[in-house]
């Protein structure tokens, strides 16, 4: 025996003695961890069904609020029918409401589907 394998025998010695040993999951253990990965299953489903709701009705009111100036601004267009806007409050209208229904839009979206 050499002096490498003198210094090194003892340390082997030690390794396994810090190393745990490799032990199966009991029972317990399985049980928990499935239900717990159940219980984040059940989670993602729940956050995608109340997604897909506010998506619906974010689209809703962006639809009927888009579908409300362009017929306002189809009804100014049409002068058969008596009904006139001045010009200057219909450009109010389309500008200072129409972006923030669409930039809540997007702000919403972009908090919602962060990933």
């Amino acid at each position: 025996m050499n002096d490498f394998q003198r210094i090194r025998e003892p340390l082997a010695s030690e390794e396994a003695s810090i190393v745990p040993a490799k032990n199966e999951p009991d029972e317990l253990y399985s049980k928990h961890a499935r239900e717990m990965e159940e219980a984040l299953v059940k989670e993602k489903l729940a956050n995608i069904k109340h997604k897909n709701r506010y998506v619906l009705w974010i689209f809703v009111l962006v639809a009927i609020w888009l579908l409300a100036v362009f017929s306002l601004v189809a009804l100014d267009g049409i002068t058969k029918l008596g009904f006139d806007v001045h010009k200057d409050v219909l450009i109010t209208i389309i500008t200072t409401t129409t972006v923030p229904v669409v930039g809540l839009l997007g702000y919403i979206v972009r908090a919602l589907f962060k990933n």
